[in-house]
């Protein structure tokens, strides 16, 4: 389903890309994914987040603290299969868990002038919002829930114009897992 998020910006939603039983069993398989606190400067201090990640295939230099890219998993390699057949070749995958609504993660712009990010959401069911403006004085346009085994793809044009967010919610109790993958332009 083609949203559009505000004038002349849409993103793709798929709800069920990834069936319940599906999801619940690439979710249950996570665990085994080797994942560290992710460490971002903020403000020129740095911080330790909540939120744990691990990045496969090619590097996606959105911190200068992120480890370097794994070769990808089986696993990782077949959900990559599945969401390029609908979002084409993808180069580089950043899996992030948030083990509760009480993480998430502030208004941004993808880095490295991606084509497309396709994010695949399991586990907990939370909410996904764009706005305008600054990281610090950003006013939202949209805001929607993401199923559970739900892809959402964000074409260039809206992630250069609007930034996205997860926003923190004290209601979640339940882990959220999401894959993200992106390709970058061919030099």
């Amino acid at each position: 389903m083609t949203i559009e998020i505000t004038q002349g910006y849409w993103v793709e939603y798929i709800e069920k890309f990834y069936t319940p039983e599906e999801a619940n069993l690439i979710l249950r398989a996570f665990p085994a994914v080797e994942m560290a606190p992710e460490v971002v400067r903020m403000y020129g201090h740095d911080i330790v987040t909540k939120r744990r990640s691990e990045q496969y295939g090619m590097d996606y230099p959105y911190n200068p603290a992120a480890k370097k890219p794994k070769d990808w998993t089986p696993l990782l390699r077949s959900i990559q299969e599945r969401i390029e057949a609908v979002a084409g070749p993808l180069d580089s995958g950043l899996i992030r868990l948030y083990p509760d609504g009480k993480v998430g993660i502030g208004w941004h712009n993808d880095d490295g002038k991606p084509e497309v990010i396709a994010s695949l959401s399991l586990g907990a069911e939370r909410e996904f919002a764009f706005g305008r403006g600054t990281a610090r004085k950003c006013v939202e346009v949209w805001r929607m829930r993401l199923a559970h085994g739900s892809l959402l793809l964000i074409p260039a044009k809206t992630n250069e114009a609007l930034k996205h967010c997860l926003p923190q919610s004290g209601v979640v109790k339940e882990p959220r897992v999401n894959v993200t993958l992106r390709r970058f332009p061919r030099l």
